[in-house]
């Protein structure tokens, strides 16, 4: 049992529980971040794909482990879930705790949110990239873009409400030249919205890129979903 999820039974209600779950999960996403060579999160940003892989085989386990869980990749068609189980190996004893989707398309990220909406899980966090923050001269989307995804998550709370977190965490590459940097924001989409000029949440740490040549994280490369839960099968 997680020693985490222990000390969250602690607390006084299911939603603080989740409320200090996601603060735990942005403290070691941070951290694990703020250990990772600048040249990997410069290859990152080479391409979708690069980042897609990045979250999922370099930052996510490490969070997970972090956490005291055991990540998941793909289970049920989510990105990254993060449960609690005797194994790895002993999947029909994984109960997800923390689902995790990654995208790299703001604008079309309403879809992932709906997925999230749909999942039972005390914490459910959506990461994605865009022009977020007022850094830039016509202003970011962080308004426009976190109140269509409230409005998604209030709809469904109000047909099946429940005690979760929905987290937010948003990276925003600026700036040319020396001024070259990946920034990344948190927030919560079911607190209180952020008031001006915070709208894009907080940040969490900025990265430069200037200067570091791209380098492949030496990770290894998580395996497919059909050879990591091939074992589970229908009940009849």
């Amino acid at each position: 049992m997680s020693t985490q999820l222990e000390a969250h039974r602690e607390l006084k209600s299911p939603k603080q529980q989740s409320q200090q779950l996601w603060a735990e999960f942005q403290k070691h996403f941070e951290e694990v971040l703020r250990t990772t060579p600048p040249c990997e999160v410069a290859w990152a940003w080479k391409s979708a794909a690069n980042r897609t892989s990045f979250y999922r085989n370099r930052v996510l386990p490490k969070v997970a482990r972090n956490l005291g869980f055991i990540d998941a990749y793909e289970l049920f068609r989510v990105d990254s879930t993060f449960c609690l189980g005797e194994s790895r190996d002993e999947k029909e004893t994984l109960v997800p705790i923390i689902h995790v989707e990654s995208e790299n398309h703001a604008n079309s990220a309403g879809h992932e949110v709906r997925k999230l909406c749909a999942l039972t899980s005390r914490l459910k966090v959506l990461i994605t990239c865009d022009i977020w923050s007022k850094k830039w001269t016509r202003g970011g989307h962080a308004s426009e873009y976190q109140e269509s995804w409230r409005a998604l998550i209030e709809n469904h709370l109000r047909h099946y409400p429940d005690d979760c977190e929905y987290g937010l965490i948003v990276a925003e590459r600026h700036g040319i030249g020396p001024l070259d940097r990946v920034y990344f924001y948190s927030m919560t989409l079911t607190g209180p919205r952020p008031v001006t000029p915070n709208e894009h949440g907080r940040e969490m740490l900025s990265v430069a890129l200037y200067s570091h040549a791209p380098c492949a994280p030496n990770d290894p490369i998580a395996p497919k979903p059909e050879t990591l839960f091939s074992p589970l099968k229908r009940e009849s």
